[in-house]
């Protein structure tokens, strides 16, 4: 399946049901661009494609909240350079976000999402992956996941245990 930014909307609807605020969101984006730099600082550039995928949902997720479509507004990846760089740029960028969310009650502007987005792309391709097949992956593993819900529209899943 070639998942969207409504398809995947959708989903999170359904299975975490309504976030409270864009700072929730971006927070709960930041948690996963923990992930990826872990990943990359142990230079499992698999995993942190993985990552990438997972901070992209989030970003989809915000995208939706503040109405607008943030794959129309991607472009193929122009640079190839390192992507632990790319990660701590798009991690300063979230960062910036997080602390607009949290000093003020106006929505943030589109761009700065489209720019976090838009760097993690180009990460994609620094290691090797096409960022939406990543994403459509994610979305198949996250949809038969067991989800544990934290009341605040997000969620973890459980770890199945071997039989």
């Amino acid at each position: 399946m070639r998942e969207t930014q409504q398809s995947i909307n959708e989903w999170v609807e359904v299975t975490f049901g309504p976030v409270g605020s864009h700072l929730r969101v971006a927070t709960r984006a930041n948690q996963e661009m923990a992930e990826l730099l872990h990943a990359l600082s142990a230079n499992d550039r698999a995993k942190a494609a993985d990552e990438t995928a997972d901070v992209m949902i989030v970003l989809l997720r915000l995208a939706e909240r503040l109405h607008f479509d943030l794959l129309a507004h991607l472009e193929h990846p122009y640079d190839l350079g390192n992507p632990l760089e790319s990660a701590a740029s798009a991690n300063k960028q979230l960062a910036s976000l997080i602390a607009f969310l949290s000093l003020s009650t106006a929505p943030p502007d589109p761009e700065h999402v489209v720019d976090i987005a838009s760097t993690l792309m180009r990460l994609g391709s620094q290691c090797g992956c096409n960022i939406f097949a990543e994403i459509d992956n994610k979305m198949t593993i996250n949809r038969n996941r067991v989800w544990e819900l934290d009341g605040t529209g997000c969620g973890h899943h459980r770890e199945r245990r071997a039989s």
